[in-house]
Formats: C-alpha cells, structure tokens, sequence
C-alpha cells in the first residue's frame, strides 16, 4: 500500500482552488451582469415615463425590486449566458469534485490535479462562446465531460 503526502496532492489542491476561483468569477459575472441589464431596462421606462408625463398621462414609478423577473431582463440574452455559465459550473461541481478525489485516492493524485486543472482552463471560455455558437460551447463542455468520466471509468477499473 502507497502512502500519501500532501505534496502528491499539490497540483489537485491549486487546480481545485482555481475551480473555486473560476466559479465565484462566474457568479459575480452572473449578479452584475444582470444589475448591468436591470438598470439599462430601468434607464429605458424612466425615458418613457418622462415622455408619457410630458404628455401629461399618469407616471408609474418603479424600484429596482419590480425589475426582478422582468422578461426584458430575464430573456436578455447577456443574463442568460451569465446564468448558465454559473448554474452549469454548479451542476457539474460535484460530479467532478467526487471524481477528481477519488482518482486522486485510488489511482493517481497528480493526473487528477492535471484533469480538474484542463476542466478549469476550457471551462473559462464559456461565457464568451455561449450563445455564439452551440459547436462553440461542445468544444468547452465535451472536455469537461470526458476528463469527470474518464476519472470515474478509471476508479471502477481499478476497483474490478
């Protein structure tokens, strides 16, 4: 039986907090983004209440918390891609933070630090090929589903 250091574990340990840095980078883009949108929307009906009030017809005043589920907002396509970088960063978090460990575990700690690190560099281009291109966003997201499944094929085939 191996015994690990923590020095096997150095490259899978940087990989996972440039993971972490890239998802909170994801979800700062996602909140200002769409506070981005929020007050361009909000920018327009002032203009337009200012014209209706000119023509003396009665102001509907609005706050930002009316703004919240706007569709001029919610459908922007801007808030859209920030969404979806953010959400799909979350959804594939466990799946590749459960496979990354137990390749590191099981059979090599170094190519699982390699492989979360390939899965952060190619995820980082999503925001800027979402909504392009879909052939644009399989270049990113088919890696990062090969480097979760090939880290899970191999901790079964070690385990047979």
């Amino acid at each position: 039986m191996t015994v690990l250091s923590v020095e096997d574990f150095k490259v899978l340990i940087v990989a996972q907090f440039a993971y972490f840095l890239l998802y909170y980078a994801f979800l700062t883009r996602q909140s200002m983004t769409r506070l981005s949108v929020k007050l361009q929307v909000r920018k327009e009906i002032k203009a337009a209440q200012e014209k209706d009030a000119k023509k003396g017809e009665r102001v509907n005043l609005m706050d930002m918390s009316t703004l919240r589920n706007d569709t001029r907002i919610v459908n922007h396509p801007k808030v859209i891609a920030a969404d979806r970088a953010a959400l799909n960063m979350l959804e594939q978090m466990v799946p590749l933070e459960v496979a990354a460990w137990a390749y590191a575990l099981f059979v090599d700690p170094l190519y699982a630090g390699y492989g979360v690190a390939l899965y952060v560099a190619t995820r980082a281009f999503y925001t800027m090929f979402y909504g392009n291109a879909k052939l644009l966003v399989a270049i990113v997201t088919l890696p990062n589903y090969l480097i979760i499944i090939t880290m899970y094929v191999s901790v079964l085939l070690k385990a047979l």
